[in-house]
């Protein structure tokens, strides 16, 4: 479910079947970013993972749609099983940031907020708020009117998310 609070935010919540410590650890896990992390059909390698305020995550995206791209995140707040802010960026193979080769006029920074909430003992909501950072006018437009690639894009993390938890339940 999505719903939009602001013209200037794009926001999405899911329900998991999964206590908070589970989702919390399949989220800021290196070996479990790859897993779910990337719309359907992409292959994500987790790079470099700083989880703490200042910290660093560098990640590698390979969809059958293009070329790769990267991605980095500076993480601005980390609250254990809660919360974790961070600026998100198109980078480089370096993590310099970086216009996004499929659209010139994306903003170069998104503040990302996570935030996790029990559902009774073995279900967590997250919900995913995206805001442009110091963005231009024309690059406010770009991100309105990408929310619905936003959507399919977070849905599709999500999704997958969805499916990585529920395969690891049934692993013995």
């Amino acid at each position: 479910m999505s719903s939009n609070v602001a013209d200037d935010e794009f926001v999405i919540s899911r329900t998991f079947a999964a206590s908070v410590e589970r989702l919390w650890a399949t989220l800021t896990s290196p070996d479990q970013i790859g897993a779910w992390m990337g719309p359907p059909g992409t292959k994500t390698t987790n790079l470099k993972l700083e989880l703490w305020p200042g910290g660093v995550n560098h990640t590698r995206f390979d969809s059958p749609a293009g070329p790769p791209f990267w991605g980095k995140f500076v993480y601005r707040e980390v609250v254990e099983r809660s919360r974790i802010v961070w600026a998100h960026s198109v980078a480089d193979e370096e993590a310099h940031i970086i216009r996004a080769p499929w659209e010139p006029n994306w903003p170069l920074e998104l503040l990302t907020t996570v935030a996790l909430e029990p559902v009774g003992d073995a279900s967590t909501e997250l919900t995913l708020t995206w805001a442009p950072l110091n963005a231009t006018p024309l690059e406010q437009e770009t991100f309105t009117k990408a929310r619905p690639s936003m959507q399919w894009g977070w849905g599709g993390s999500f999704d997958r998310l969805a499916d990585h938890l529920a395969a690891a339940t049934q692993t013995p």
